[in-house]
């Protein structure tokens, strides 16, 4: 397998509705839904910005993710706890968001979703908080992928009342230390 990585608005058009053909997971009422009726529109209007990981060699998508900023309330002991500014003026927080994310049914279970989060990590270090202030990266976890997510360090922060959504949270200074 020979993996490479690409921003998805870098690959003519016809590569991109070819990558997402086949593109099928364990959530499809949500991810391919997402690919079927957002990703083309999110995308042309600069709401979402994805990177994709690609099999050379079966020329095959095994994941992608899209980012996109946000704000979040957090609560005093999360920010006690995960080293994120206090200051009593601030209420929301600024985020960097991972609206989707996902891996091919057919590659999961070789360690590439946490590979592909790394990936995102260093995208998020390297291109997006260089130049934008964030203070956590947030996303929404689905029932099935909480413990994953939690694998990898993201703490849930609740559900917002909504059933199979769970916002998650990991900040900015413990995915520097990650990477470091």
């Amino acid at each position: 397998m020979q993996l490479v990585f690409h921003k998805l608005s870098d690959l003519p058009s016809s590569k991109q509705l070819d990558l997402f053909k086949n593109f099928s997971t364990q959530e499809p009422d949500y991810i391919e839904s997402f690919i079927k009726n957002k990703l083309n529109c999110y995308e042309g209007n600069h709401l979402v910005h994805t990177k994709v990981l690609i099999d050379r060699e079966a020329d095959k998508l095994v994941g992608f993710f899209s980012l996109t900023m946000n704000t979040v309330n957090l609560a005093k002991k999360y920010k006690r706890n995960h080293s994120v500014f206090t200051d009593e003026k601030f209420t929301e927080y600024p985020a960097i968001d991972i609206s989707y994310f996902a891996i091919d049914s057919s590659y999961q279970k070789y360690g590439l979703g946490r590979s592909l989060m790394q990936l995102a990590f260093e995208v998020v270090l390297e291109t997006v908080h260089e130049y934008v202030g964030a203070s956590v990266v947030t996303l929404t976890s689905l029932d099935s992928a909480v413990g994953f997510y939690n694998k990898i360090g993201f703490e849930e922060a609740g559900h917002g009342g909504m059933r199979n959504k769970h916002l998650m949270l990991l900040s900015i200074p413990e995915i520097e230390t990650m990477l470091t």
